[in-house]
């Protein structure tokens, strides 16, 4: 009797006991779903990495472009300026002494300097000075539109000309581009709203400033020192690098 009972207890432990055929296939499956989530995480990353950094390419290379164009009609300016700074102190110099002091010699070379991009820009004056008749402008015709006298201009800066926004090309609400002077600041001539937009493989970036034209820092004697205090000593440089003197100013993109 114990006997049997003990036979029918071992057959329904049998029932319970663990069968471990199957478990090594069971935990390599597990583990390559586990490695294949893994990999494909990676792979997904890496693609969206490799995207982020093919539109940062993209936008930064139409970004150089536009700002290329830019520099390249800076530079062109540079002649511009080179010549005022020439005519202004060929005029200064034969009545040096006959202007009372270094404020006044310097105002008038200011004047001179502004005048002589102006009439370059727009073929008049501000201050009334004589331009001699040899001087060429940018303009054709006076009082024709600022765009057709960069026209005239850049005729020679291919990456201007390709990315320059002509007039007919603004978009509604955009101010058009002029020629001003600095009140607050005498000398300084202005080209306000110049804009260039490059557009490539779907990506644009768009670049809208004034360009200054400052008088170079060159002083004919000095009264009153300018704002800063800048030692007199300072004042004059040895070299004169006329690109220093054309500056960016408020530059945004879009």
């Amino acid at each position: 009797m114990i006997g049997d009972i003990k036979k029918m207890i071992r057959r329904r432990l049998k029932w319970f006991s663990l069968d471990n055929s199957g478990s090594a296939l069971v935990s390599v499956v597990v583990v390559a779903v586990f490695l294949s989530v893994i990999a494909t995480t990676i792979v997904y990353i890496s693609g969206k990495n490799f995207q982020i950094k093919a539109n940062d390419y993209q936008n930064k290379n139409t970004f150089y472009k536009a700002e290329m164009a830019l520099d390249e009609f800076k530079g062109a300016l540079a002649a511009d300026v080179s010549e005022a700074f020439k005519f202004a102190y060929k005029e200064v110099m034969p009545d040096f002494a006959y202007l009372d002091n270094g404020d006044d010699r310097n105002e008038k070379f200011k004047e001179y300097y502004f005048d002589y991009l102006y009439y370059k820009w727009t073929g008049a004056t501000k201050h009334e000075t004589d331009i001699p008749g040899d001087v060429t402008t940018h303009v054709n015709v006076r009082g024709e539109s600022i765009y057709e006298t960069v026209a005239n201009f850049t005729s020679g800066l291919p990456n201007f000309s390709t990315y320059f926004i002509k007039e007919d090309e603004l978009a509604s609400g955009d101010e058009k581009m002029c020629v001003a002077w600095d009140t607050n600041k005498p000398g300084r001539f202005i080209i306000k709203n110049v804009r260039v937009w490059c557009t490539e493989n779907g990506y644009s970036s768009y670049i809208c400033t004034d360009i200054a034209m400052d008088s170079p820092a060159y002083y004919m004697g000095i009264t009153t020192p300018p704002a800063g205090g800048t030692p007199a000593e300072d004042m004059n440089k040895d070299k004169l690098y006329m690109g220093d003197y054309i500056l960016y100013m408020n530059w945004h993109k879009y």
